[in-house]
């Protein structure tokens, strides 16, 4: 429920060679995007630094479909990779909201 959207199959998976319309990031796109509005609006060095975290936490779960999408099209395995994508995740979100001091 906290990355709030479901992910579109990549295209590549369909057999489509078109790049995809949608690249699913786990909503931390979305997140870091609106804590940066909001910490320009108010003013507050902790949302803008969670944003910023949030936008790696964006290319981390990009990573992740990367790696998925390439063992499943047979181009490689780097499934070893996944733990440790995973944790880097689980870090960037403890540190968001850690800077989010609610």
């Amino acid at each position: 429920m906290l990355l709030g959207s479901v992910p579109t199959v990549p295209n590549v998976l369909r057999g489509i060679s078109e790049p995809d319309k949608i690249n699913y990031c786990g909503g931390f796109d979305k997140m870091s995007w609106i804590l940066e509005e909001i910490g320009k609006e108010y003013d507050n060095k902790n949302w803008l630094k969670a944003s910023e975290r949030f936008e790696e936490g964006a290319v981390a779960i990009s990573e992740i479909k990367d790696v998925i999408v390439a063992y499943l099209m047979g181009e490689h395995d780097k499934a070893v990779e996944l733990p440790k994508l995973f944790s880097n995740v689980m870090e960037i979100l403890s540190d968001g909201f850690r800077l989010l001091d609610l």
